[in-house]
């Protein structure tokens, strides 16, 4: 099963967001920076970072089928969203395209280009070509806590990380 970035980005989007993108800003699920399950599910993507982008990064570019999702700060706190496609620039530093409409980013938009650091990443995500969802450590985490239903995500891997990698 072969999915476009453009519509890989849509289901991610309508998957966390449950409905279209819009001018208004996407509806979002809030979680306190206290909470140790999504801290935990951050925790465990950072630690299969390094393997996500040696597998599907070429050349400091993203894979195709891939997405990122990075803390963003704001003035109140951190707005954490999807990014898609993306690049890395150097050893910290990166620039990518926002995939969802923030709501808490000022004066960002769907499509605009940001830039930050390596250690705001707090999740990756690959369709597989055998369709499953790869990764999603804080999709997975919304569905454990019950923030959303499993029937609401695409089909998801037994293991985040792929078997081959």
């Amino acid at each position: 099963m072969t999915v476009s970035k453009s519509v890989f980005a849509g289901v991610i989007a309508l998957i966390l967001l449950g409905g279209p993108l819009s001018a208004e800003g996407d509806p979002t699920y809030g979680f306190s920076p206290d909470d140790p399950g999504m801290n935990a599910a951050m925790a465990g993507a950072r630690d299969t970072l390094d393997a996500f982008i040696a597998n599907t990064m070429v050349d400091g570019q993203s894979g195709a089928q891939t997405m990122i999702k990075v803390a963003i700060p704001t003035d109140d706190g951190n707005e954490i969203i999807w990014i898609a496609p993306f690049a890395q620039l150097s050893a910290t530093g990166w620039v990518g395209i926002l995939a969802n409409q923030p709501q808490m980013i000022a004066g960002a938009n769907a499509g605009d280009t940001v830039e930050f650091a390596g250690e705001q990443i707090a999740d990756w995500a690959l369709f597989g070509d055998d369709g499953l969802l790869y990764g999603g450590y804080t999709l997975r985490e919304m569905v454990a806590s019950g923030a959303v239903t499993e029937d609401a995500m695409p089909p998801m891997s037994g293991d985040p990380v792929p078997q081959d990698w």
